[in-house]
C-alpha cells in the first residue's frame, strides 16, 4: 500500500508545475510559489466575465425619422396591417378617417430619432426592433420614408 501512496502523491505534479514554480530553502526543501499564476489567472477571467457582461451593438444603427406634419413614428404590429391602414387613408373621405383612427388604434408612436436595428426590410419598409430609449425591445413595421 505505501508504493500505492507514492504513486497517488505524485499524480498532479506537473500540473502543479504549470500553475506555479518551485523555490529551493536555505535547509533544501522546496516549495511551491503560486500567487503569481494564481493573480494571472484571475486577472484573465475577471476580464473575460466583463467582456461578455457588455452587450454588443449593432455595427450599423438606423434612426426613426419623423416626415411631414407628424410629431412620431406609427409602428405598425406587421406589414399586412400597414399596407391596409395605408390604402384606406389614401382613399379619402369616410373610408381615410377610417384608416386615420384605423392607424391610432394599431400603431404604436414611437418618437422621432429613436435607435432602430432592421431586421427585414423590403420595397414597403422595414421589421424594426427599437435598441434604446422607452420602448427598448418593441418591434414592428415601420414606413420606409420613416427609417434612416
Amino acid at each position: 500500500m505505501k508504493g500505492r501512496a507514492n504513486s497517488i502523491a505524485g499524480v498532479g505534479t506537473q500540473d502543479a508545475l504549470f500553475l506555479g514554480y518551485l523555490v529551493k530553502t536555505d535547509n533544501g526543501d522546496s516549495k511551491m510559489k503560486y500567487l503569481p499564476m494564481i493573480l494571472m489567472l484571475g486577472t484573465l477571467f475577471s476580464i473575460a466575465i466583463i467582456a461578455c457582461q457588455q452587450p454588443i451593438e449593432p455595427a450599423v444603427s438606423h434612426k426613426l425619422v419623423v416626415i411631414g406634419n407628424q410629431h412620431a413614428v406609427p409602428v405598425f404590429p406587421d406589414e399586412q396591417t400597414y399596407l391596409h391602414t395605408s390604402r384606406e387613408k389614401q382613399q379619402g373621405g369616410v373610408v381615410g378617417v377610417v384608416g386615420d383612427v384605423k392607424q391610432n388604434l394599431t400603431a404604436k408612436q414611437i418618437d422621432d430619432q429613436t435607435p432602430v436595428q432592421i431586421v427585414t426590410a423590403d420595397d414597403y419598409g422595414a421589421v424594426i426592433t427599437v435598441t434604446d430609449g422607452p420602448m427598448k425591445g418593441a418591434t414592428g413595421f415601420v414606413a420606409k420614408q420613416n427609417v434612416d
